[in-house]
């Protein structure tokens, strides 16, 4: 009896011991993230504002992370105290729990504290990767669930969790998906000593609930299912960055240590589940850490220690688990951070590295401080916190101001931040950061929102980063949702010039964009396809083969590269896409500023720097190994001479309609010069009969958008006129209307002279 107690007592002080490190370590929740500028804080605020509102998951947005996001981001939303916070600490009180019933509850006393410690300091280096807990946790939920005799503890604590893990679909699609595999095999145990399937059906009441508490429609379950599915098969061969090759080789030669340890375990039932479900864990771990061989590798090598320590103190003896705690720590303490600093530093985030190990004493001290604000007065420990938070927009909106745009904005860089700093009425696309759009699927369900009711009336357009790159990860310009050019060609027009940015407004009617007949070809890594001149729009499908699709299975599949050749004899190399390449993207002229894509919305020709003459796909010798050797291309020219202003004609004329695109074309080449210079005089007014107010404007149509001019007339205002001296150089004027959407009512009187 007094044994049975003791084993209790200890138990629940390991539970408590290692479910506060979680907290604390890894998800910090009494110190939420806030906004901040930049590609990956604009995913964060955007799904942590979308949980705030009836955001329809799979249809209305479709991303990496679920309606649960804030779980792992921590941002500081509505729902942050009565959502996030909790279950932040629940998840963290269930790993405690599994973990404490692992080492702790069948040891005597000295090993149950040396599995314990060990167990916390392994927490204690996941500071801040709660990715690396969440693939980690379905391990100790089947170590429980394959004991032959379980206690009503571990039970329990199986069945919470396996109910647990289905709820994680809500956070991030990569965790039930990680989790899935492992249950089964605990049912399918179960199933060999005759019990009924509980694992799986407590799994799927999980999801379930997750999506009741986020207010999400069962009904759309399927298709955020789908969604989140091709968001995670197209994740590979899009996003993946290569590494050191030391450094994955030494992850793979120590995850197979690892599992060698467990299928040569002494001890323990369920050897070979319990075995395979480390295998599924650790590939799970490694996807999640190498085929974005930068900074994502820290999730694997902590997931790795995580397990190991969980698996020696659960089934090895004291000795073994003694040297796996030893190799572990070598792992977190010393190897870990060895790679993070060459890592950081590589990417140029030295001083945010510093930052993260200098703060990292103050870690507890900080919630320890936060916990006693918040029970002391959480009124004003909430009002603090939503002062910091606007402080933090207001700062953001000060860095990037977008000025007033009326209507709904949607941005294709992914800078999503800005936009909802400036108090804009944000209306993303469902793949609402271009880099993340790298399926035809994900593409064509954009395509349908952009073409649908809901289209914003703005789309801000402009380089992913303030260097001046369209793209992430040196892709080709145009696959910044290269296949929906098309669509913003047809159907906005550039309006004007926000810094590096160019603000789109939609039409009132689309533009014709008509494309040339299919030029079918057959290229071969390293071959040269050549282009021809004019804009040109291509497909380029470029298929793995069954290793290569094995290698996609279990990795990621080999690089792809884009060289292009200019006119002007440049060749440049980019990364290429697979999927897109499919799906079509603008190959010609090359488009990677705001100023490069006006030019080409407004017709103009491309000079010899920008069109290209021809491209060649390429790969490592070994990567043509795991790709089909032919590659189909199919090539059609693209007429955008009709998405430029409408034309006035060149001699001076009579009244001129304002056309439904808001903006006229006035070539002044039959406009005499006096002196060197011409005077236009153009008059302006309201239709009989309008009712809203309308503001004309004059600039140069070179597409700098410089205003020589502008003025505004409300309803049953007298029409005025304005002589403009046109500075030297200017050979075209665009005679510009605005009175909200649709065709303005008002014309224009062109003259020349004073």
């Amino acid at each position: 009896m007094r044994d049975g107690v003791k084993g209790l007592a200890s138990t629940l002080v390991s539970a408590v011991v290692l479910g506060g490190f979680a907290a604390v370590f890894v998800f910090h929740p009494l110190t939420p993230a806030l906004p901040r500028a930049g590609i990956d804080p604009s995913w964060i605020a955007v799904m942590g504002e979308a949980a705030d509102r009836p955001a329809r998951f799979g249809l209305d947005t479709a991303f990496t992370y679920g309606p649960a996001s804030p779980v792992v981001t921590g941002y500081l939303n509505a729902a942050w105290l009565i959502r996030t916070v909790p279950l932040q600490l629940g998840f963290s009180a269930l790993f405690g729990w599994c973990a404490a019933l692992l080492v702790a509850a069948r040891r005597p006393g000295r090993a149950a504290c040396e599995g314990t410690a060990a167990c916390a300091l392994m927490l204690a280096a996941a500071r801040g990767t709660p990715d690396a807990l969440f693939l980690a946790l379905p391990f100790p939920v089947l170590l429980l669930a394959l004991r032959r005799e379980p206690r009503r503890a571990e039970v329990a604590a199986s069945w919470l969790g396996a109910a647990a893990l289905g709820l994680t679909a809500m956070v991030k699609m990569s965790f039930p998906l990680a989790a899935l595999p492992l249950l089964a095999l605990a049912d399918g145990a179960g199933l060999a000593r005759r019990r009924v399937p509980r694992f799986l059906p407590l799994f799927a009441l999980g999801i379930a609930a997750g999506a009741l508490l986020y207010g999400q429609r069962l009904s759309d379950l399927p298709a955020y299912a789908a969604t989140q599915g091709e968001v995670v098969a197209g994740y590979a061969a899009a996003m993946a960055v290569d590494g050191p090759d030391w450094d994955l080789q030494s992850f793979v030669l120590s995850a197979l240590a690892l599992l060698a340890t467990a299928v040569l375990a002494p001890r323990g039932p369920g050897r070979w589940p319990a075995a395979a479900g480390l295998g599924v864990a650790l590939l799970f771990l490694f996807k999640a850490g190498f085929i974005r061989h930068d900074m994502h590798s820290t999730i694997a090598w902590t997931g790795l220690a995580l397990l190991g320590t969980l698996l020696a103190w659960s089934r090895l003896p004291r000795h073994a688990a003694l040297g796996v705690t030893a190799a572990a720590c070598l792992v977190v303490l010393v190897y870990e951070p060895i790679v993070t600093v060459r890592q950081s530093l590589r990417e140029g985030r030295g001083a945010a590295l510093a930052r993260l190990y200098a703060d990292a004493p103050g870690v507890v001290a900080d919630q320890a401080a936060a916990g006693w604000d918040a029970l002391r007065d959480p009124a004003s420990f909430r009002a603090r916190l939503d002062a910091r938070k606007a402080s933090a927009w207001a700062g953001i909106a000060q860095a990037m101001p977008l000025g007033d745009l009326p209507g709904t904005v949607d941005i294709l860089p992914s800078a999503q931040t800005a936009v909802l700093a400036a108090g804009l009425d944000y209306r993303g696309r469902p793949s609402f950061q271009e880099y993340s759009t790298y399926t035809a699927s994900l593409a064509a369900g954009n395509r349908a929102f952009l073409e649908g009711s809901a289209a914003p009336r703005w789309v801000l357009f402009g380089p992913e980063s303030p260097e001046g790159y369209m793209g992430i990860d040196s892709r080709f310009p145009a696959l910044a949702e290269g296949p929906l050019w098309p669509d913003l060609l047809r159907l906005y027009r550039p309006d004007h010039r926000i810094g590096g940015l160019v603000a789109l407004e939609r039409r009132a009617m689309p533009a014709p964009l008509p494309l040339g007949p299919v030029r079918d070809a057959v290229a071969r890594f390293g071959g040269t396809v050549p282009v021809g001149g004019g804009p040109a729009w291509a497909t380029v499908d470029v298929r793995p083969n069954l290793a290569g699709r094995i290698l996609s299975a279990l990795f990621r599949p080999p690089l792809l590269t884009l060289a292009v050749t200019l006119d002007d004899g440049a060749v440049r190399r980019f990364r290429l896409v697979p999927a897109l390449a499919t799906a079509g993207f603008l190959l010609s002229p090359l488009v990677d500023n705001a100023s490069d894509y006006e030019a080409l919305a407004a017709g103009r020709a491309a000079g010899a720097a920008r069109r290209v003459a021809g491209f060649a796909v390429e790969t490592s010798s070994a990567g043509q190994w795991f790709y089909a050797p032919e590659i189909a291309v199919t090539l059609r020219s693209l007429d955008v001479s009709g998405l430029g202003p409408a034309p006035l004609p060149a001699a001076p004329a009579g009244r001129i309609a304002a056309p439904a695109s808001g903006t006229l074309s006035l070539p002044l080449a039959g406009i005499p010069a006096a002196g060197g210079t011409r005077r236009v005089t153009l008059g302006y007014g309201l239709d009989d009969g309008a009712s809203r107010r309308v503001c004309f404007a004059a600039m140069p149509a070179d597409g700098t958008r410089t205003t020589l001019w502008s003025a505004c007339l409300d309803p049953e205002a007298e029409a005025g006129s304005v002589s403009l001296d046109v500075p030297d150089g200017v050979e075209e004027l665009a005679l510009q209307t605005r009175c909200g959407s649709g065709a303005c009512p008002a014309s224009w009187r062109v003259g020349s002279g004073g």
